[in-house]
């Protein structure tokens, strides 16, 4: 259109009326047709909230909606403020957060739904413990009554965190369906690395030998696969040994034989990793098969979700092994079960709903859990490593979004310790937990589900009333607490004569935040050490490092 003006006007012509659905997710091409579609007949009508574009990473460009007024003069702007889902807390805390953001059209969101429970922040002392009292609450809130498995959903930033959801929910015997994507043990590179590991413990694993001799790619086409089963069935060799020697096969050649004669050489070398612990043997097969550094190279945002998949299998081997130490390589392959393929939402199923924030959005739930809301993850560490403005307001609004998800109750999850991508982190709450209202209740489920607040806010009263309403999840016997004050520098902690203490949350200008282990010595001498999530463990001299102190809630 744009270089065919007679195509244009025809277009234009036949088009007289354009409604676009969902505008905030367009991008530039699909800008540049609806300004091609209403030059001659300007009756172009979108529809679109700025605050729920989530798409960047797919071309969208919230541009496209902000600037709707100045690209096309005389527009007429109808601002629907009226939300008919959730209840008036949770409106008010989403949009307490919302307004963080500066490139967006403010607008007040009201509603005539009741005032509902508070939102909840839960702390947790690990991601395991977070995963497991989530199902908890779920399992028991249906047993009790008034709920079933359908009415919640529990939403993550990333793919890589249903791993620990899926173990806990079996543990716990929650029914639960991942939506619009895979079981954690049935995506692609999960089952490449499992294909490794089988073809490890039995090297006659034909079919796991197809699937891992070409990922990552090493250029071993079908034709030279077929040679080589040519060659080893006469022989009753499994294609692995015929690979190692591929020297006799001379329909073989170039590429395709050095590949197959390194590929021999490289299963024959992890065979001697086969009774570490099963985290190392994972670790070991990423590496040498150049199975990890393919993934990192790439630029695709697919790829980088793979990587942390496949580190995610790292720390799943890990916390098998820690139930027992004696489990082996083996007994974790025996423990792995395939769930199925489940490509969109069955709403009629009484299941858990597990899903993407991005995949979330359309959808509504009475209950809502979003866990991981934490530095690195919601925000993104891309997103923080970008610097860019744009980048941290586009998680903000993909919270937005998860949290406009509930209809009657929401719960914010966040981790002290958090096993991920096969490292166990100090994690830090998200900032987005901090841009919340006050009314925003807090609960440290890690340290006997204490309150952050006075016991005596209860209807009921007493602690008793509290670890009723804690155990069973359903809030509607409490009113809303403030929030504990942000802990100001000493309070609660072992602090030294500079303000520093151990325990206490410290941000460096290039390592970022991290958590304060040890403080030694006096004077000039004294230094403090460090564990950042990005940089590990440091130590500085407190007179040659500045270091600002962070409050936590």
């Amino acid at each position: 259109m744009k270089h065919d003006q007679e195509l244009r006007t025809e277009l234009d012509a036949r088009f007289r009326y354009v409604l676009i659905d969902e505008y905030q997710d367009t991008n530039q091409a699909q800008y540049a047709l609806a300004r091609g579609l209403s030059v001659d007949f300007p009756n172009l009508c979108v529809v679109g909230d700025p605050d729920q574009s989530i798409y960047a990473w797919r071309g969208s460009d919230i541009r496209n909606i902000l600037d709707f007024e100045r690209d096309f003069p005389g527009t007429r702007v109808l601002t629907l403020t009226q939300n008919y889902r959730s209840t008036k807390a949770i409106l008010r805390a989403a949009s307490h957060l919302i307004a963080h953001n500066e490139n967006r059209k403010p607008k007040d969101l009201v509603t005539d739904n009741p005032e509902g429970c508070a939102v909840i922040v839960l702390t947790c002392e690990n991601s395991t413990e977070e995963a497991e009292g989530i199902a908890k609450r779920i399992r028991k809130a249906v047993e009790k009554g008034g709920r079933r498995y359908r009415d919640f959903a529990v939403f993550v930033r990333m793919n890589a965190l249903t791993r620990g959801l899926e173990a806990a929910f079996v543990k716990q015997r929650v029914h639960y369906q991942i939506v619009k994507g895979l079981a954690f043990f049935d995506r692609k590179e999960n089952r490449d690395v499992l294909a490794y590991l089988r073809l490890l413990l039995n090297p006659r694993d034909d079919l796991s030998f197809l699937r891992a001799v070409n990922e990552p790619a090493r250029g071993i086409g079908k034709v030279s696969l077929e040679h080589l089963r040519a060659y080893a069935e006469p022989r009753e060799l499994s294609l692995l040994a015929a690979a190692g020697q591929v020297d006799k096969i001379p329909a073989i050649k170039g590429k395709a034989a050095t590949s197959l004669r390194k590929f021999a050489k490289l299963m024959d070398d992890l065979r001697k990793y086969v009774d570490a612990a099963p985290d190392e043997v994972i670790s070991q097969v990423l590496d040498k098969s150049g199975y990890r550094e393919a993934l990192k190279e790439s630029n695709e945002e697919e790829d980088q979700e793979r990587l942390a998949n496949v580190e995610e299998l790292i720390t799943a081997a890990r916390q098998f092994a820690h139930e027992d130490e004696s489990r082996t390589i083996t007994d974790f392959l025996e423990n792995v079960t395939l769930a199925s393929d489940v490509d969109g939402w069955d709403e009629q199923q009484d299941c858990v709903s597990i899903m993407t924030l991005h995949a979330a959005k359309g959808l509504e739930f009475p209950v809502v859990y979003m866990v991981a809301v934490e530095e690195g993850i919601l925000p993104h560490q891309r997103s923080i490593d970008s610097h860019k403005k744009d980048q941290i307001e586009e998680e903000r609004r993909l919270a937005f979004v998860g949290m406009t998800r509930a209809r009657e109750e929401l719960y914010l999850c966040h981790a002290r310790l958090r096993d991920f991508r096969g490292s166990t982190l100090y994690a830090i709450p998200s900032t987005f937990i901090g841009e919340l209202p006050e009314d925003v209740m807090r609960i440290d489920q890690s340290d006997g589900a204490r309150v952050a607040g006075t016991m005596d806010r209860w209807r009921s009263g007493g602690p008793a009333a509290a670890e009723g309403w804690l155990d069973a999840g359903i809030p509607s016997r409490a009113e809303p607490i403030p929030p504990a004050h942000r802990r100001k520098s000493g309070e609660g902690e072992q602090t030294s004569e500079s303000g520093y203490g151990e325990g206490l949350l410290v941000r460096h200008e290039k390592y970022g935040v991290g958590r304060i282990l040890e403080v030694h010595g006096h004077g000039s001498l004294r230094t403090v050490k460090v564990l950042f999530q990005k940089g590990g463990e440091r130590s500085f001299r407190v007179n040659n490092v500045e270091l600002e102190i962070v409050h936590e809630d």
